[in-house]
C-alpha cells in the first residue's frame, strides 16, 4: 500500500492531517519532480536516511537548483543506489536557524548502498562530476546527518 494511502484516516482526532495525502495527490507535479518514490510503511521502516541541509548562494536560482538535484539524485535512483529522495524548502521561515532553507533526504536500503553512492560521487570524473558540480556550486552552509528508521529490525530489546 502506498504511504499516502496508508495515512488516510489514521488521524481521527485531527481530520486536517487526513487531508495531507489528498493535497499531495492534487499537487502531483510537486511529488513527481521533487519526491521520487512511494513506499509501503514496512519498506519505509527499513530505510537509512541521509539528510542534507543547505542554503543557496543565489536565491534566484532555486528552480535551477531543484532541476540539478533531480538530475543528480535520479541518476543514483536509476542505478538502484537510492530508493527515493525528496527536496523540501523551509516554509514561511519556520525552522532552526542552524538548518538551511532546503532539506534533501535520500533513502537507501543500507549503508553499503549509500557507500556505493559516495564512492561513485568521489571519482569526480565524467558525467557524475558534472551533475555534482551543478548542485554543489549553488549551495552554501552544507550540513548533513545520517538517520535510520526506528524502531527497526536491528533493535532487539
Amino acid at each position: 500500500m502506498p504511504a499516502t494511502e496508508h495515512y488516510n484516516n489514521d488521524f481521527p482526532s485531527c481530520p486536517e492531517l487526513n487531508e495531507i495525502p489528498n493535497l499531495c495527490r492534487q499537487n502531483s507535479y510537486f511529488l513527481d519532480v521533487f519526491h521520487s518514490g512511494t513506499f509501503d510503511m514496512d519498506t519505509l521502516n527499513l530505510m537509512n536516511v541521509y539528510a542534507i541541509w543547505v542554503d543557496l548562494i543565489d536565491g534566484k536560482e532555486d528552480l535551477q537548483f531543484a532541476k540539478a538535484i533531480e538530475k543528480y539524485l535520479n541518476h543514483f535512483k536509476d542505478q538502484g543506489l537510492a530508493e527515493s529522495w525528496a527536496l523540501e524548502r523551509r516554509k514561511l521561515g519556520f525552522g532552526p536557524a542552524e538548518f538551511g532553507e532546503f532539506q534533501i533526504r535520500i533513502l537507501t536500503k543500507d549503508l553499503d548502498t549509500l557507500d556505493k553512492m559516495f564512492n561513485q560521487a568521489a571519482t569526480r570524473t565524467g558525467e557524475i562530476e558534472t551533475m555534482h558540480s551543478d548542485v554543489y556550486r549553488r549551495v552554501k552552509n552544507f550540513k548533513a546527518a545520517l538517520y535510520r528508521s526506528f524502531p527497526d529490525e536491528v533493535r532487539k530489546s
